[in-house]
Protein backbone atom coordinates (compact mmCIF):
# COMPACT_ATOMS: atom_id res chain seq x y z
CA UNK A 1 0.00 0.00 0.00
CA UNK A 2 3.02 2.39 0.94
CA UNK A 3 4.82 1.54 -2.30
CA UNK A 4 1.00 2.19 -4.18
CA UNK A 5 1.44 5.61 -2.56
CA UNK A 6 4.97 6.88 -3.39
CA UNK A 7 4.27 5.27 -7.04
CA UNK A 8 1.36 7.84 -7.31
CA UNK A 9 3.17 11.00 -5.33
CA UNK A 10 6.36 10.33 -8.26
CA UNK A 11 3.47 10.00 -10.70
CA UNK A 12 1.96 13.37 -9.53
CA UNK A 13 5.24 14.77 -9.09
CA UNK A 14 6.49 14.29 -12.81
CA UNK A 15 3.18 15.45 -14.39
CA UNK A 16 3.72 18.88 -12.38
CA UNK A 17 6.80 19.44 -13.13
CA UNK A 18 6.26 18.81 -16.70
CA UNK A 19 3.26 21.30 -16.81
CA UNK A 20 5.54 23.46 -15.10
CA UNK A 21 8.45 23.06 -17.87
CA UNK A 22 5.88 23.17 -20.41
CA UNK A 23 4.12 26.44 -19.11
CA UNK A 24 7.31 28.31 -18.90
CA UNK A 25 8.21 27.45 -22.41
CA UNK A 26 5.46 28.82 -23.51
CA UNK A 27 5.97 31.72 -21.89
CA UNK A 28 8.96 32.57 -23.36
CA UNK A 29 7.90 31.58 -26.54
CA UNK A 30 5.37 34.48 -26.27
CA UNK A 31 8.05 36.87 -24.64
CA UNK A 32 10.09 35.88 -27.77
CA UNK A 33 7.16 36.79 -29.87
CA UNK A 34 7.17 39.98 -28.67
CA UNK A 35 11.54 40.62 -28.76
CA UNK A 36 12.88 42.26 -31.90
CA UNK A 37 16.18 41.21 -32.95
CA UNK A 38 18.93 43.19 -34.48
CA UNK A 39 20.38 41.97 -37.76
CA UNK A 40 23.59 40.81 -35.92
CA UNK A 41 21.63 38.96 -33.42
CA UNK A 42 19.93 36.48 -35.77
CA UNK A 43 21.34 33.10 -37.57
CA UNK A 44 19.43 34.04 -41.13
CA UNK A 45 18.58 37.56 -41.68
CA UNK A 46 15.41 38.53 -43.38
CA UNK A 47 15.46 38.71 -46.93
CA UNK A 48 13.17 40.53 -49.32
CA UNK A 49 11.39 38.33 -52.06
CA UNK A 50 13.91 36.70 -54.34
CA UNK A 51 17.46 38.64 -53.51
CA UNK A 52 19.21 41.79 -53.37
CA UNK A 53 18.81 42.63 -57.13
CA UNK A 54 15.07 42.40 -56.89
CA UNK A 55 15.10 44.47 -54.04
CA UNK A 56 16.56 47.35 -56.15
CA UNK A 57 14.84 46.51 -59.18
CA UNK A 58 11.48 46.98 -57.19
CA UNK A 59 13.13 50.35 -55.50
CA UNK A 60 13.89 51.57 -58.88
CA UNK A 61 10.05 50.77 -60.68
CA UNK A 62 8.13 51.93 -57.37
CA UNK A 63 9.90 55.20 -56.50
CA UNK A 64 7.96 57.94 -58.20
CA UNK A 65 10.00 61.53 -57.95
CA UNK A 66 9.66 64.79 -59.76
CA UNK A 67 12.29 67.19 -58.45
CA UNK A 68 12.35 71.35 -58.75
CA UNK A 69 15.95 70.80 -58.09
CA UNK A 70 19.24 68.63 -58.02
CA UNK A 71 18.59 65.44 -55.46
CA UNK A 72 21.65 63.28 -54.63
CA UNK A 73 22.02 61.15 -51.68
CA UNK A 74 20.49 58.33 -50.16
CA UNK A 75 17.50 58.01 -48.02
CA UNK A 76 18.40 55.29 -44.95
CA UNK A 77 15.31 53.88 -43.66
CA UNK A 78 14.94 51.29 -40.97
CA UNK A 79 11.76 48.73 -40.39
CA UNK A 80 10.89 45.90 -38.40
CA UNK A 81 10.49 42.95 -40.59
CA UNK A 82 8.32 40.89 -38.42
CA UNK A 83 8.21 37.54 -37.58
CA UNK A 84 5.17 36.46 -40.23
CA UNK A 85 7.37 38.91 -42.98
CA UNK A 86 5.27 41.67 -43.01
CA UNK A 87 6.64 45.34 -42.15
CA UNK A 88 6.05 47.53 -39.70
CA UNK A 89 7.77 50.18 -37.63
CA UNK A 90 9.18 52.29 -40.52
CA UNK A 91 11.77 55.11 -39.87
CA UNK A 92 13.48 57.36 -41.31
CA UNK A 93 16.81 56.98 -39.91
CA UNK A 94 18.92 59.45 -41.97
CA UNK A 95 17.11 61.63 -44.47
CA UNK A 96 18.26 63.96 -47.39
CA UNK A 97 15.48 65.89 -48.29
CA UNK A 98 11.25 65.83 -46.48
CA UNK A 99 10.34 65.15 -50.08
CA UNK A 100 12.60 62.48 -50.61
CA UNK A 101 12.15 61.05 -46.99
CA UNK A 102 8.20 60.81 -47.34
CA UNK A 103 8.71 58.77 -50.60
CA UNK A 104 10.94 56.37 -49.17
CA UNK A 105 8.27 55.59 -46.20
CA UNK A 106 5.96 55.19 -49.11
CA UNK A 107 7.78 52.84 -50.73
CA UNK A 108 8.58 50.58 -47.92
CA UNK A 109 4.85 50.10 -47.22
CA UNK A 110 4.44 49.15 -50.13
CA UNK A 111 6.93 46.07 -50.23
CA UNK A 112 5.52 42.57 -50.26
CA UNK A 113 5.66 40.51 -47.34
CA UNK A 114 9.81 39.55 -46.71
CA UNK A 115 11.53 36.16 -45.64
CA UNK A 116 12.17 37.08 -42.20
CA UNK A 117 14.92 36.43 -39.99
CA UNK A 118 15.54 33.28 -37.29
CA UNK A 119 16.71 32.23 -34.23
CA UNK A 120 17.28 28.38 -33.79
CA UNK A 121 14.87 27.53 -36.64
CA UNK A 122 12.16 30.14 -35.30
CA UNK A 123 11.49 32.97 -37.35
CA UNK A 124 11.90 36.30 -35.13
CA UNK A 125 10.93 39.65 -35.87
CA UNK A 126 14.07 41.59 -37.21
CA UNK A 127 14.90 45.31 -37.81
CA UNK A 128 16.30 45.92 -40.97
CA UNK A 129 18.01 48.82 -42.39
CA UNK A 130 18.54 49.66 -46.18
CA UNK A 131 19.44 52.75 -48.26
CA UNK A 132 17.03 54.20 -50.80
CA UNK A 133 19.34 56.11 -53.45
CA UNK A 134 18.30 59.76 -54.99
CA UNK A 135 20.34 60.87 -57.97
CA UNK A 136 17.74 62.63 -60.04
CA UNK A 137 18.84 66.06 -61.87
CA UNK A 138 15.70 68.31 -62.51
Amino acid sequence: MQQRKLSMISKFLILFFLSLASSCSGQNNAANEKTVYDIDEVDSAPAFPGDDEALNRYLNENVKWVADFDVHGKVYVSFIVNNDGSILDIKVEKGLCDKCDEESVRVVKTFPRWKPGKVNGINVSTRVMINIPFKLTN
